[in-house]
């Protein structure tokens, strides 16, 4: 295993973007323009954070072999994270990686687009990823990028949220079998979980932000009533929940509160559940 991954960016589908970004907006989040995936035929807007980023995207005209393997999620869960992304410093050498190590993956792409500054100044980023699709649980499926051109994707301007949202402090997944998925993650994360037992797993990547796995158990009993369903079936697994770092949680609350969006208290924070918050539990919890 020759490198330590973090998480990068999380994919956040749905039929209706314009639906996903009034959500994101009233959650507090700056949501950056429409661009256009120049060579796949997607496109996306994007929520800028400090280290990750959420790409609320719109498959469009993008060609089947791109928009297939989602047909299960969005009949099962009509709106979520059904793909999530780490972040290689090298796509090619990654590329070879998970080759040796079994994990077959698919060509590498380039997901380029257009992106404008804040300023008006027009640009493009320079990314490139390939994915490693699962069959026994798709949407615990993993993809790497590489960013050749970070200044494009981590904006500035584009990072100061009103609910005073940080960066993604941890992903949750729930799974029909976790031990079953240590395998592939220790793989694409480069490293054995940092815990592990009858409940699920979790890792923290490079960075120190939590990857976790949960049976559908532990999963309802942490969030109960805020997520989607109480098992993944008839899916394997899916995500369910993503926590943000904030600088104030009653900044956060101050902004749910004013734009009319439901949220009960947790530990340390606040959690919107996942009905009104594109299929994904949505935690804001104070910063370490």
């Amino acid at each position: 295993m020759n490198e330590l991954r973090a998480l990068d960016h999380f994919v956040i589908a749905g039929q209706e973007l314009n639906k996903r970004i009034d959500a994101y907006r009233n959650m507090g989040f700056v949501v950056g323009p429409v661009e256009r995936h120049i060579e796949l035929g997607s496109s996306n807007c994007i929520v800028y954070l400090k280290n990750t980023y959420l790409e609320l995207i719109n498959f469009g005209n993008a060609d089947r072999w791109l928009t297939a393997p989602y047909d299960a999620f969005f009949e099962s869960c009509q709106e979520g994270v059904p793909h999530i992304s780490l972040r290689t410093m090298d796509a090619d050498a990654a590329h070879q990686e998970m080759t040796d190590l079994g994990l077959n993956p698919d060509k590498i792409i380039n997901a380029r687009r257009k992106m404008s500054h804040p300023d008006g100044r027009e640009d493009e980023t320079d990314s490139t990823s390939f994915y490693m699709w699962r069959r026994d649980n798709p949407y615990l499926s993993i993809f790497l990028s590489e960013h050749r051109k970070p200044e494009n994707i981590f904006v500035d301007g584009y990072t100061n949220h009103p609910n005073s949202a940080i960066d993604v402090s941890r992903l949750v997944y729930m799974s029909r079998d976790p031990a079953g998925d240590i395998d592939y993650f220790s793989k694409l994360f480069g490293k054995q979980p940092d815990r592990k037992d009858e409940n699920g797993f979790h890792i923290v990547g490079n960075r120190g932000e939590v990857t976790e796995v949960l049976s559908p158990n532990a999963a309802v009993d942490r969030y109960g009533k805020n997520i989607l369903r109480n098992s993944p079936d008839p899916l394997s697994g899916f995500c369910i929940a993503m926590h943000y770092a904030v600088e104030s949680v009653d900044q956060a609350r101050l902004v749910l509160d004013g734009n009319g969006v439901d949220y009960s208290e947790t530990n340390g924070g606040v959690i919107v559940p996942a009905s009104i918050a594109c299929g994904i539990a949505t935690v804001f919890e104070a910063r370490n």
